[in-house]
């Protein structure tokens, strides 16, 4: 059984359907409900194909996308690869999916969803895919390993996702690097302070914690951040402190 079988036999269907009053559609769902019993039986290649009608709409359900997962997946887990192993139609289909999630392209940016798609992509054998499952698996590495070391070290990692050394979409991009920036700055690392204070007041809005951070660092005797904070400190007399911190 094969994607193309199936729209094939919905179209055939449909034209001996239509003295019925039934339309094309119908028939589709027809097809779709054959489709589904097949994959039921946990056939690898049914489940893979029924993963495709979903992935190409012909479902015509919302939630498609979280479908077509689901059937993959089976698949997947089942050992299926399909026989042409190169990035055809669908894992192309899989993949570009997987970036729409990564960088909130018609959906909300999720990271997490995004390397299920990279990764079942990966799986059937898509080189474009496996870049992303990759560099997943080295910022896990790299972030096992800063979690044991001192603070240079994690303000390192921290300002390499700050200035998106990792491909990982701007939300999880701005969770990492605030995570790593605060860890060293916590520990007292005045470098990792003032780049904090740069990145709450450019990214996160947040002038509050910007000074705080300014604050910290100029007490450490970062030089930059002691003139900004003597700045900040004289416009305070004057005007409020989003103001000042512009």
């Amino acid at each position: 059984m094969n994607i193309q079988k199936l729209l094939m036999g919905a179209v055939i269907t449909s034209v001996f359907c239509l003295g019925a009053n039934v339309s094309a559609q119908d028939a589709v769902n027809v097809e779709l409900e054959t489709a589904i019993t097949l994959a039921e039986t946990g056939d690898g290649e049914a489940q893979y194909n029924l993963g495709k009608m979903y992935l190409y709409g012909m479902g015509g359900n919302e939630d498609y996308a979280k479908e077509a997962l689901k059937w993959f997946g089976l698949a997947a887990k089942q050992s299926y690869r399909p026989a042409d192993m190169t990035d055809g139609q669908a894992l192309k289909a899989q993949y570009n999916l997987g970036k729409n999630y990564l960088y909130g392209e018609g959906v909300e940016e999720d990271y997490a969803e995004a390397m299920k798609w990279f990764g079942l992509a990966d799986e059937m054998g898509s080189e474009a895919a496996s870049i992303f499952v990759q560099q997943d698996r080295m910022m896990v590495e790299s972030e096992e390993n800063a979690a044991n070391e001192d603070a240079q070290t994690q303000y390192l990692l921290g300002k390499k996702f700050s200035e998106k050394g990792f491909d990982i979409g701007e939300v999880m991009g701005a969770e990492k690097a605030l995570k790593w920036l605060k860890a060293a700055a916590e520990q007292g690392h005045t470098e990792a302070q003032f780049t904090l204070a740069g990145f709450y007041k450019t990214v996160i809005s947040d002038s509050g914690e910007s000074f705080h951070w300014v604050e910290r660092a100029a007490q450490g005797g970062h030089v930059q951040a002691k003139v900004i904070f003597a700045s900040v400190k004289a416009c305070l007399i004057t005007y409020e402190l989003n103001q000042c911190m512009q």
